[in-house]
């Protein structure tokens, strides 16, 4: 039930998911199951006893719910895939990874029931947009499935560069596996074990060692991307603030020149990370200057924008800024969406309300 439930969110989520859904899965003839995926997008069954009990008045074991869940699971498949995904909500980068990942089943599935001319002719405009977004695996996808249509057709030449460029890919694609790997790993470890562990630090130190090696040989957006956050957790170890806060400079720089996979809230994230580390480290001179920018990369109501606006008050309090700390907070206060973020944020607030008026009122 958990995963229909997500996947069911995901399209209702969506301006054109409910009525995408609809279509998808329309069914006049049985009432039953558009009732149940009605039900998963309004999100009103928690669990499949409940779901079963509703529709059929037994429980999850009975076989009449297990096939109309099963039909629901695919039929919300298709219309997940069938999402419209494009800017402003996401960025370039992801508007083109959804399409050319729908674009490479296309193929394969066209390939496979006796369409390889067309399904090679949609391959062929994908493997231009999936390059040059740098979308390895993706690119290896369509190169293996191309490699296969020249062979049928004897396109010599056109198969001897598709297998050239496969290993140059694969190659590629190991090195980005690799990077992967060395910052999931240290995440991993960073997290369950004391940052002020040793053997953590000198691990951390070798694999941002071994991974600063990796882009002088094999480069892409991911590995770089990947450089840059391996270095922030690496200073962040290290305790050095200001390492940590060129680490996240270097990241929003590099995401800000690179367009193709940048997105304000992407970029807003490292601006947050470096907030919180001058204030962790009580270096808040670093930052108080940028505070206005950093929150000026979310939308205005969103609970990213709710959060830059916290950890820029708690910046401005511990630089002594009470004013400005206070015009943070009403702005925050006063907007439409407070009454409805969580209890817990409210609480922070109200927190904080009362500091800054303790530190107005003693001076």
């Amino acid at each position: 039930m958990d995963t229909l439930l997500d996947i069911a969110r995901v399209i209702a989520s969506k301006a054109t998911g409910r009525s995408l859904a609809d279509t998808v899965v329309h069914d006049g003839s049985d009432t039953l199951f558009s009732g149940f995926i009605n039900g998963l997008l309004e999100q009103r069954y928690s669990s499949d006893d409940q779901a079963a009990l509703d529709l059929y008045g037994t429980d999850h074991q009975d076989q009449r719910y297990r096939t109309l869940k099963s039909r629901a699971f695919d039929r919300l498949l298709q219309a997940l895939l069938l999402l419209d995904i494009r800017r402003p909500t996401h960025s370039e980068y992801v508007t083109q990874y959804h399409r050319c990942a729908r674009n490479v089943a296309a193929a394969r599935l066209l390939m496979s029931f006796a369409s390889r001319k067309i399904g090679a002719r949609i391959a062929e405009k994908t493997l231009s947009i999936s390059k040059r977004y740098q979308f390895t695996e993706l690119t290896l996808d369509l190169l293996i499935l191309l490699r296969e249509s020249y062979s049928i057709s004897l396109e010599r030449r056109s198969y001897q560069e598709c297998n050239e460029q496969i290993k140059k890919y694969l190659a590629l694609l190991k090195a980005e596996l690799r990077s992967d790997e060395l910052l999931h790993h240290l995440q991993i470890l960073t997290r369950e074990g004391d940052a002020l562990d040793e053997h953590i630090r000198r691990s951390a130190h070798a694999w941002y060692t071994e991974h600063a090696a990796i882009p002088q040989m094999l480069d892409s957006y991911k590995i770089t991307l990947n450089h840059h956050r391996i270095a922030i957790v690496h200073h962040g170890l290290e305790g050095n603030v200001q390492g940590f806060c060129d680490a996240c400079d270097n990241a929003r720089r590099f995401l800000s020149e690179t367009p193709a996979i940048a997105h304000p809230v992407r970029v807003g994230a490292y601006g947050l990370l470096k907030l919180r580390a001058c204030i962790t480290g009580r270096q808040v001179h670093l930052i108080v200057h940028e505070i206005e920018s950093i929150i000026g990369e979310f939308a205005e109501g969103s609970p990213e924008w709710f959060k830059a606006l916290e950890y820029g008050i708690i910046a401005l309090i511990h630089s002594e800024s009470h004013d400005s700390a206070f015009q943070l907070w009403l702005k925050g206060r006063r907007h439409a969406v407070y009454p409805h973020i969580p209890p817990a944020f409210q609480d922070t607030w109200r927190l904080v309300e009362a500091y800054l008026h303790l530190q107005i009122q003693f001076q």
